[in-house]
């Protein structure tokens, strides 16, 4: 009896252990977990960030760990997030505890993946954007390329009394002449009782490489010259960097607006009235720089218009000044060669000694740029140095230079100056250059004095009155006559865009004045009649002209009529142009009467070029820029259209020459097919073209005549043919794929039939179906039922 009770009370300890150990065991183990352990719970997040109200384009990458969220380094960099607080690194990556970044706040979204944040804008690293579009430089297509000839030409006979006279230039170029062009030019006179005379002018071959910006000349060139320092012509190797090969490059300092949003705004920028750009701004810091568009003083505004419709402006004073460069671009030129002589009046006239002739120019900030230049010859060695700087926002722009020649007789030095500022109403600018010693260049060697002193100044002022305009201008010379003049000029629009101006010069050395008053009335489109008045040496002088000016895209005729009248003589002039695809013509009847004689002259002249390019010969107008010879497979008829704007129509052979294209930019042209046949195939009605300099170009636009016809296919029994049959237009192969299938009905329907024989059936036996004679064909057919054995 004990044992039993013993051993009850033994399974009742037992059973009370167990349920002590059951409830007891839960707290001690978690009480004996230590934070480090209960931190390892993580996991990764990857949201939709929102910030600042802005929905960002890119997923951050986030880790809980807890109730704490953590951000990965490289995710709050993307997000422009400057933060100065602890990092941890887990898993060899660098997280940032959100609650660690002094002023960000935020909301996690847990069941849609997505986090808001806001931050002070302090902590938004600057965003830049472009107040303008910046394009690529543009590609020339190789396969527009062609190798072609141009000849311009002018020809100018004149008839007075019993004297006649003629005068003729014409340039000819061969381009695509391992890509450069090939120019030749000359100019020749008659005169009765005189022999004939020609020159010729200019012989080169140039090459431009718009990859580097380089332009490379062999042969007769004229040298780039500084606002301080005379262009030479020279003969031999001209090398030098060209902006124009890259037209969309912006060379020119940009001008920066400043300034930093909260929400995600649009920032409007408006320039003296003008709006320029608009642009979209995320929360932070920005900066819009922009093309300048101005010259001189402008003011600007920047309307900042909020996601809740809350508008700011803020205003800004502008100043542009001119021949700066962007900070780090440069700019140079060199040429090498004998300086050439006699220009226009002698062919392959050259100094015995060679020359060198160089400029250099760099940005070497926004508001700075240096210019240097050199000559040398065996006589001369000449330096300079010169600097553009715009001072302060507002206060103009100066140019100073300074230059030192030696040659083994004479030695000088010439220091220049110059002051510009301008602005809608005001306008100022002087330049002055003057000579110590005997300074020379390479032109003063070869008998172009240079003026000891020069002296250039305007003002001009624009009032609601009009605009007033002053000058003095001066130039004095060690070895001939000196030139001092001050004039003064007003000018006002009237209602009617009528434009009234008067003006009024003194020589000052002479002691001469001269008076001038002007009255130009326009009316209907391209006439105008102007009315003038005129006071000189103690002459008075009252005109008259008239004129209807050509459509200079269309051409079409235009006229003038002059009358003159002087206390000495009276004289009337007449005048008749027509202006054409193949040129200018103009024809001009002058008489004079006087009281010792009366003289009646007249003279004609042509003008315009001719290109082969391919297999056409096409006459064209003057013009020594790029052009465009479209092609449309001979279609005759074809509208052809330049940036939208109609130029003519393609001749019987379906050609025609676009004249005066962008060089290196992106010029669209296109065909207008409205009144185009229907069954005329056309694969592409516009192209784009990038032609070099001084260049041709040909576009092809592939246009051939439709022949489609439906016909019904039946076999030697008169049935159909089966739904799905392949229908080839030529023996079929493993590699060729059928034209069409067979429709029901045994129908075949075909866009446009090249041959006469068609293959029905599959790859290894087909019967075929002859057709009429494709020439009898023509736009669409029905052939009716055909066998096909």
């Amino acid at each position: 009896m004990s044992l039993g009770v013993s051993s009850l009370n033994v399974r009742v300890g037992r059973l009370l252990c167990a349920g002590l150990i059951i409830v007891i065991a839960p707290h001690v183990f978690a009480e004996s977990d230590s934070p480090e352990q209960a931190s390892e719970i993580q996991q990764d997040l990857y949201l939709d960030v929102e910030l600042n109200q802005s929905v960002q384009p890119q997923i951050g990458h986030f880790l809980q760990r807890g109730q704490q969220l953590y951000i990965d380094r490289a995710s709050l960099d993307s997000f422009a997030i400057h933060a100065d607080a602890p990092q941890m690194l887990i898993d060899q990556a660098t997280y940032i505890a959100l609650d660690q970044i002094n002023g960000l706040s935020y909301q996690y979204d847990n069941l849609n993946q997505k986090i808001s944040i806001q931050v002070p804008v302090e902590l938004l690293s600057g965003q830049n954007q472009y107040g303008y579009q910046a394009l690529p430089a543009a590609s020339i297509n190789p396969l527009q390329e062609k190798k072609g000839l141009l000849l311009n030409y002018t020809a100018f006979a004149q008839q007075n009394d019993d004297v006649f006279s003629f005068n003729g230039w014409n340039e000819l170029r061969y381009f695509g002449l391992f890509n450069g062009v090939l120019s030749l030019s000359g100019n020749y006179q008659y005169r009765d009782h005189v022999a004939t005379d020609g020159q010729i002018l200019d012989t080169y071959w140039e090459k431009d490489f718009p990859n580097q910006l380089l332009r490379l000349r062999l042969g007769d060139a004229q040298s780039d010259a500084l606002t301080w320092t005379r262009s030479t012509r020279l003969s031999g190797l001209s090398i030098s960097k060209n902006f124009a090969l890259q037209p969309y490059t912006v060379t020119t300092p940009l001008m920066s607006f400043k300034g930093q949003v909260t929400l995600p705004s649009q920032i409007d920028l408006i320039i003296n009235g003008i709006k320029q750009s608009s642009q979209n701004v995320v929360p932070g810091q920005f900066d819009i720089q922009t093309i300048p568009s101005i010259t001189g003083a402008g003011n600007a505004q920047m309307v900042i218009t909020n996601i809740n419709g809350q508008q700011q402006v803020q205003s800004f004073s502008l100043y542009r000044a001119n021949h700066l460069l962007a900070q780090g671009l440069n700019d140079w030129s060199l040429n090498l060669g004998y300086p050439k002589l006699n220009y226009g009046l002698s062919s392959f006239d050259y100094a015995n000694d060679p020359a060198f002739s160089g400029n250099y120019r760099y940005g070497l900030s926004n508001t700075f740029t240096v210019e240097t230049h050199a000559e040398l010859t065996e006589q001369l060695q000449q330096a300079g140095l010169g600097t553009v700087y715009q001072l302060g926002k507002r206060a103009g722009q100066i140019n100073v230079s300074y230059a030192y020649s030696h040659t083994s007789e004479q030695q000088g030095q010439l220091l220049g100056f110059g002051y510009s500022w301008n602005s809608a109403l005001l306008s100022l600018n002087y330049n002055g250059l003057r000579q110590f010693g005997q300074f020379n260049d390479i032109a003063s060697l070869n008998d172009a004095t240079f003026a000891s002193q020069s002296d250039q100044f305007y003002m001009g002022l624009n009032t609601k009155f009009g605009q007033f305009g002053g000058s003095y201008i001066q130039q004095e010379y060690i070895d001939q006559a000196s030139n001092r003049f001050v004039l003064l000029n007003w000018s006002y629009i009237l209602p009617r865009r009528m434009n009234l101006s008067l003006s009024y010069s003194r020589d000052l050395l002479n002691k001469e004045n001269s008076y001038y008053l002007s009255l130009n009335l326009p009316w209907a489109k391209r006439n105008s009649a102007t009315l003038t008045a005129q006071r000189s040496n103690d002459q008075n002088q009252m005109s008259l002209n008239v004129l209807h000016s050509v459509d200079q895209d269309q051409g079409g005729l235009g006229w003038q009529a002059l009358a003159n009248h002087t206390e000495q003589y009276s004289q009337f002039q007449g005048q008749l142009d027509y202006l054409g695809r193949y040129g200018l013509a103009q024809f001009n009847v002058q008489h004079t009467e006087s009281d010792q004689q009366n003289n009646t002259s007249a003279y004609a002249s042509v003008s315009g070029g001719l290109v082969i390019l391919k297999d056409t010969v096409l006459a064209k107008r003057l013009g020594n820029g790029s052009f465009a010879v479209v092609s449309t497979d001979q279609v005759a008829d074809v509208p052809v259209r330049l940036e939208n704007r109609l130029i003519g129509k393609t001749n019987r052979k379906g050609y025609l020459l676009l004249d005066y294209l962008n060089p290196y930019q992106h010029n669209s042209v296109a065909v207008d097919t409205l009144d185009l046949p229907i069954n005329l195939k056309i694969e592409t009605t516009q192209q784009d073209t990038v032609p070099r300099q001084s260049s041709g170009v040909f576009i092809r636009f592939p246009m051939y005549q439709v022949k489609s016809v439906q016909l019904q296919v039946v076999d030697l029994q008169g049935n159909n043919l089966s739904v799905g049959t392949s229908v080839w237009q030529e023996k079929p192969n493993e590699q060729l794929q059928p034209t069409t299938i067979v429709a029901h009905d045994g129908m075949v329907y075909l866009d446009n039939v090249k041959n006469n024989t068609l293959y029905i059936g599959d790859q290894l036996k087909q019967c075929r179906v002859k057709l009429p004679d494709l020439e009898t064909l023509n736009g669409y057919s029905d052939l009716g039922q055909i066998v096909c054995q």
